[in-house]
């Protein structure tokens, strides 16, 4: 509905940010363990 509508979008975000977040990191000690 009108209301679950954003909540959803959120969630989709969020998931979205947090997959992101979590591919830096792994990069960052990547690099970091790779020097």
């Amino acid at each position: 509905g009108y209301i679950s509508n954003p909540t959803d979008e959120n969630m989709i975000t969020n998931q979205l940010h947090r997959h992101i977040v979590e591919q830096a990191v792994v990069d960052g000690l990547r690099a970091y363990f790779s020097e």
